[in-house]
């Protein structure tokens, strides 16, 4: 069995260095000590590395390294995976389908299609079901918010298309939660392809704790106003949620203080300077 992921960024990319603060080789090396055999990095818009280096370094640590890009197609989110030539980061579907056209094995991935973001793609699906060949179960949920990769699920089933498990990382603690399970045993891009086309892979995944997605918003630099929303989510998604158990109970009670906390703190002093105490704060009581 091989254990493919599809979507990762490093710190040369264009959109997100300012947070993604590590570099391709700590990447293949955490990649390989989370336990995957595989991965493809997929920087924003471009492919901003030597990959003949990057290919050669993840080969010496025993990890297959694919070549990739996450374009912006239409306003929306692509993976590009493999072409032998990329279009402009910032393109059009026709773009993409001439670049496909004129590639020998690409592969074409909807990440995080029903995410409630405007990158997101869902779109993409139907003007561009010519040429997408899977879509992404996204690592980056909880147990609570399972919806939007239930629809990616739903919709993959519906259009026969196979689902890719991926983690979208941008730290390297989300490594080894999500990603997809291969039956071949010869390690090679050809092979990887081929299985992801024939719909034979199995997606593996286990859901973030809130914990995490409060890190990650943390060490993405959101802002206070963004963290408070994303408080105020979690509490309601919360109220809508039948509490079962007493530790659901202590964490559904820790939120609420923990929001109650932060809003009256943001209030006070309204300023982006005491972000990084307040999240911290967030952190430790969640």
């Amino acid at each position: 069995m091989i254990k493919v992921d599809f979507h990762h960024h490093i710190n040369t990319d264009p959109l997100d260095s300012h947070y993604v603060k590590y570099p391709i080789q700590d990447l293949i090396c955490s990649a390989k000590a989370s336990g995957l055999d595989a991965i493809a990095i997929t920087c924003h818009e471009s492919v901003p590395y030597d990959f003949k280096f990057a290919f050669d370094y993840a080969k010496s640590r025993d990890l297959l390294l694919l070549h990739g890009m996450e374009a912006t197609v239409d306003g929306k989110h692509l993976l590009l995976i493999n072409f032998d030539e990329y279009p402009k980061g910032v393109c059009s579907l026709s773009d993409v389908r001439y670049a496909k056209e004129s590639s020998r094995k690409p592969l074409v991935i909807s990440p995080h299609p029903f995410y409630p973001v405007g990158i997101a793609g869902a779109d993409l699906l139907i003007d561009g079901a010519d040429i997408i060949d899977a879509v992404e179960f996204s690592g980056l949920y909880t147990s609570m918010t399972p919806i939007f990769n239930k629809r990616a699920l739903n919709f993959a089933k519906s259009a026969s298309i196979p689902v890719v498990g991926n983690t979208d990382t941008h730290f390297l603690w989300q490594l080894g939660r999500t990603y997809t399970e291969l039956p071949i045993s010869s390690l090679s891009t050809d092979n990887i392809l081929d299985s992801v086309a024939s719909g034979i892979g199995t997606l593996k995944t286990s859901p973030l704790s809130w914990k995490h997605i409060i890190k990650f918003v943390h060490e993405a630099g959101g802002t206070p106003a963004f963290l408070q929303d994303c408080l105020s989510y979690m509490t309601n998604i919360l109220k809508r949620t039948k509490i079962k158990s007493t530790m659901d109970r202590n964490f559904a009670f820790a939120l609420q203080i923990s929001s109650l906390c932060f809003n009256t703190i943001a209030k006070i002093f309204r300023s982006d300077n005491c972000f990084d105490s307040i999240s911290f704060l967030v952190v430790v009581v969640l």
